[in-house]
């Protein structure tokens, strides 16, 4: 495996490959993970390589810390290997009227959860409610908001003002599947992204399971209307056009409603299992140093439900560079289909 020219020690890595093999270029491995391990293992205070060759990589996740620095990941020469963050779902079957359906392992446990869904290259929309603009609810939160390098709300709000919406009329019920459903709830200059723990249909109320960033009602003028404003997705009442997904926890499987001279059989439908492709992540006592990333496209990541945070700060990149960190090489790459960031360097 070693490299004479660049003194380097290199390992080999195709999609078709055997995690037996040696590592050379006509017996490469299949998998990310083993080669970064085996580079470990071998190369001591050597530069290492790790070469990829053509192909689609499906559901990989690679994760890099200082016991990687000096490592360099590239296509072979060329080759165009292609990293994906997720699968590619297939075996769809009807699903009630004009519905298909694809079973998937873990989304009923809760192992696979995921928030966009790739067709023939696009992002198909998710079932919504209402289909267009938005819901009205009558929460109130009237305190002043200090700024954010001024603590925030002149008064914390309490988990109750958190966690619970009052929605009008009977734009919600017991029909909900609190599992599927999420609300997005919008305050001034971002929005909560929260999932359902109950429905009140006598009360008009909706409890999250986890807090907003802040209340509903947060922020409310009569020049900031969207403060008092929600959006359902994920519910199957919200299938309403053609071209509409949503992931259906209680049941296990995701659901789509083919667009006309649609076929399930040949189109290509992705979805992301990974919020990073490649995650690199140092610390103080173990900075990460002269790692290079290079000549590869990298695809196809999700995001987590919750708010995105102050400047988008909660979401995560493509490429994901965490801690400190110098000399870092990030070249030639292409990104695409990215749940959050492209690349994210914090």
């Amino acid at each position: 495996m070693s490299d004479p020219i660049g003194h380097s020690l290199t390992v080999h890595v195709s999609p078709h490959g055997d995690d037996r093999a040696s590592g050379i270029a006509a017996a490469p491995l299949r998998s990310l993970t083993v080669a970064r391990d085996r580079l470990r293992a071998d190369r001591g205070d050597q530069p290492g390589r790790m070469l990829l060759h053509g192909g689609d990589y499906w559901d990989r996740q690679l994760k890099l810390t200082a016991a990687d620095n000096g490592l360099t990941i590239e296509a072979a020469p060329d080759e165009a290997p292609v990293l994906y963050g997720g699968r590619r779902i297939q075996g769809w079957r009807p699903d009630g009227g004009p519905f298909f359906a694809a079973f998937l392992p873990g989304v009923a446990a809760g192992e696979w959860d995921f928030r966009t869904l790739v067709v023939d290259g696009e992002f198909v929309p998710r079932a919504r409610l209402p289909e267009h603009g938005r819901y009205w609810h009558k929460n109130v939160f009237d305190v002043p908001w200090m700024s954010t390098t001024g603590g925030g709300w002149q008064r914390q709000p309490t988990e109750e003002e958190l966690t619970a919406l009052h929605y009008t009329g009977d734009d919600l019920g017991s029909w909900l599947d609190c599992r599927n459903a999420e609300i997005q709830v919008f305050h001034q200059w971002d929005d909560s992204l929260v999932g359902v723990a109950s429905v009140d249909a006598d009360e008009r109320l909706v409890r999250f399971r986890s807090p907003c960033g802040h209340p509903p009602g947060a922020f409310a003028s009569d020049r900031n209307a969207k403060a008092h404003q929600y959006i359902v997705w994920n519910v199957r009442e919200g299938m309403l056009r053609p071209g509409q997904w949503y992931l259906d926890r209680t049941r296990g499987c995701v659901v789509y409603w083919p667009r006309p001279d649609e076929d399930l059989g040949t189109a290509v439908v992705l979805a992301p299992r990974h919020r990073q492709v490649i995650a690199m992540q140092g610390s103080e006592e173990a900075p990460l140093r002269d790692i290079s990333i290079r000549d590869l496209e990298l695809a196809l990541t999700s995001t987590p439900l919750g708010s995105a945070g102050f400047g988008a700060g909660a979401l995560d990149g493509v490429v994901d560079v965490l801690g400190p960190a110098e000399n870092i090489e990030l070249g030639h790459l292409r990104i695409r289909l990215a749940g959050g960031k492209g690349i994210s360097v914090r």
